[in-house]
């Protein structure tokens, strides 16, 4: 919220391929109290110059919707995601739960750690377990001046999983950032996230950087916006992803 940056993959679909590595934009993960409860509602746009199947432009579309629920040391939550390629109509569906805690909660240092199951595609063909952690240091009391933050996570993607033998795909994706606070209520936002695919081959893309602009609306409601721009490769045009979402944190939560 509009204390910490980076608490939600990114993101921005940590497990859909298409779209950059985190579900959601730059911003961190909370832990909530006792019966604190929350929701993020997000929106993605994708543009790709050269990402046709003939080198035509393509753009892409998506949407996540998560809940949060505090249960006192530990915090559940639930997620759905959905992409949509308007040129070929092509959706990709998928959600879950997760689990995650703040082991270390400080006024200048968090340590949270954290894991999920995604389901994808319209039979929940694809099974993502991913663990994640994220550190967070702050230079100020609540987040008040600037701080900096890092999340990593490790999807295992086991496709299709009704097979006896489904194959296998392991990617290490990060968030490296950091954040600055001013005008009371508001952050700038900058990262850096990149994924390595390390199983069933080894690939590391180049990323992208993004920006961001954090806002408190009302003190239980927070707007996040993000624009990233995808690093290309060699004869590549660069990708622009924009994120626009908001943040909702109720009774005991951040």
């Amino acid at each position: 919220m509009v204390c910490s940056p980076s608490r939600v993959v990114g993101v921005l679909f940590l497990a859909v391929a298409s779209l950059p590595q985190s579900a959601s934009a730059l911003d961190t993960w909370d832990p909530y109290g006792p019966l604190g409860a929350g929701a993020d509602l997000w929106f993605v746009g994708k543009v790709d110059p050269t990402g046709g199947p003939k080198g035509e432009p393509r753009g892409e579309l998506g949407g996540v919707l998560r809940g949060y629920l505090g249960l006192g040391p530990f915090n559940l939550y639930g997620t759905f995601e959905l992409v949509a390629d308007p040129a070929t109509g092509i959706d990709l569906v998928g959600g879950g739960p997760g689990i995650y805690a703040a082991p270390i909660d400080t006024a200048v240092f968090d340590l949270d750690l954290g894991f999920e199951f995604l389901f994808l595609g319209p039979d929940a063909a694809v099974l993502v377990p991913t663990p994640w952690v994220e550190l967070n240091i702050d230079f100020g009391p609540k987040q008040s001046v600037a701080g900096i933050f890092a999340k990593v996570d490790l999807p295992i993607r086991l496709t299709p999983v009704q097979d006896e033998d489904p194959s296998v795909r392991l990617d290490l994706e990060w968030t490296i950032g950091a954040y600055f606070s001013f005008a009371k209520r508001h952050q700038l936002l900058l990262g850096w996230r990149d994924l390595a695919t390390l199983l069933p081959s080894s690939e590391v893309p180049p990323g992208e950087v993004a920006i961001g602009w954090n806002a408190k609306i009302i003190p239980v409601l927070e707007l996040i916006t993000e624009v990233a721009v995808g690093i290309p490769l060699a004869e590549e045009w660069p990708t622009f992803t924009g994120t626009i979402g908001l943040e909702l944190a109720l009774g005991g939560g951040p």
